[in-house]
Protein backbone atom coordinates (compact mmCIF):
# COMPACT_ATOMS: atom_id res chain seq x y z
CA UNK A 1 0.00 0.00 0.00
CA UNK A 2 1.31 3.42 -0.96
CA UNK A 3 0.20 6.46 1.01
CA UNK A 4 0.05 9.68 -1.01
CA UNK A 5 2.04 12.08 1.18
CA UNK A 6 1.25 14.98 -1.14
CA UNK A 7 -2.44 14.48 -0.35
CA UNK A 8 -1.70 14.54 3.40
CA UNK A 9 0.35 17.74 3.01
CA UNK A 10 -2.51 19.32 1.04
CA UNK A 11 -4.97 18.49 3.82
CA UNK A 12 -2.74 20.11 6.42
CA UNK A 13 -2.14 23.19 4.24
CA UNK A 14 -5.90 23.61 3.67
CA UNK A 15 -6.59 23.35 7.39
CA UNK A 16 -3.89 25.91 8.19
CA UNK A 17 -5.25 28.45 5.72
CA UNK A 18 -7.95 29.41 8.22
CA UNK A 19 -6.09 28.91 11.49
CA UNK A 20 -2.61 29.03 12.97
CA UNK A 21 -2.49 25.40 14.08
CA UNK A 22 -4.34 22.10 14.03
CA UNK A 23 -3.75 18.89 15.93
CA UNK A 24 -3.45 15.57 14.18
CA UNK A 25 -6.52 14.40 16.14
CA UNK A 26 -8.56 17.32 14.76
CA UNK A 27 -7.33 16.57 11.26
CA UNK A 28 -8.22 12.88 11.62
CA UNK A 29 -11.71 13.83 12.82
CA UNK A 30 -12.21 15.55 9.47
CA UNK A 31 -10.22 13.06 7.37
CA UNK A 32 -10.35 9.59 9.00
CA UNK A 33 -7.46 7.23 8.28
CA UNK A 34 -8.14 5.30 5.10
CA UNK A 35 -4.86 3.35 5.02
CA UNK A 36 -4.50 2.59 8.71
CA UNK A 37 -1.15 2.53 10.41
CA UNK A 38 0.75 3.28 7.19
CA UNK A 39 -1.13 6.56 6.79
CA UNK A 40 -0.66 7.46 10.47
CA UNK A 41 3.10 6.88 10.18
CA UNK A 42 3.16 9.00 7.01
CA UNK A 43 1.61 11.92 8.92
CA UNK A 44 4.20 11.51 11.65
CA UNK A 45 7.11 11.55 9.21
CA UNK A 46 6.21 14.68 7.23
CA UNK A 47 9.41 16.71 7.45
CA UNK A 48 11.70 18.74 5.27
CA UNK A 49 10.63 21.60 3.05
CA UNK A 50 7.07 21.80 4.33
CA UNK A 51 5.06 25.03 4.70
CA UNK A 52 4.30 23.99 8.28
CA UNK A 53 6.01 22.64 11.38
CA UNK A 54 5.04 19.53 13.33
CA UNK A 55 5.36 19.82 17.10
CA UNK A 56 5.22 16.69 19.26
CA UNK A 57 3.80 17.50 22.71
CA UNK A 58 4.60 14.54 24.94
CA UNK A 59 2.78 16.07 27.91
CA UNK A 60 -0.52 15.03 26.26
CA UNK A 61 -1.48 11.87 24.45
CA UNK A 62 -4.14 11.23 21.86
CA UNK A 63 -5.55 8.12 20.26
CA UNK A 64 -5.87 7.55 16.51
CA UNK A 65 -8.49 5.05 15.33
CA UNK A 66 -8.93 3.12 12.09
CA UNK A 67 -10.44 -0.06 10.68
CA UNK A 68 -8.02 -2.48 9.03
CA UNK A 69 -8.54 -4.42 5.78
CA UNK A 70 -10.21 -7.28 7.70
CA UNK A 71 -12.68 -4.91 9.38
CA UNK A 72 -10.94 -5.01 12.78
CA UNK A 73 -11.00 -1.78 14.80
CA UNK A 74 -7.47 -0.64 15.66
CA UNK A 75 -6.00 2.26 17.60
CA UNK A 76 -2.66 3.77 18.53
CA UNK A 77 -1.81 6.09 21.42
CA UNK A 78 0.69 8.81 20.51
CA UNK A 79 1.89 12.19 21.75
CA UNK A 80 -0.24 15.14 20.69
CA UNK A 81 0.94 16.28 17.27
CA UNK A 82 0.35 19.93 16.42
CA UNK A 83 0.86 21.23 12.90
CA UNK A 84 1.57 24.98 12.88
CA UNK A 85 1.77 27.42 10.02
CA UNK A 86 5.25 28.68 9.15
CA UNK A 87 5.59 32.33 9.98
CA UNK A 88 6.79 34.70 7.29
CA UNK A 89 9.96 36.58 8.11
Amino acid sequence: MIVDKASLVARIRRALMGQEQITLAELLAEYPLEHGLAELVAYLTLTGEMPFTAIFDESFSEVAYWIDAEGVHKNARLPRVIFTRERSA
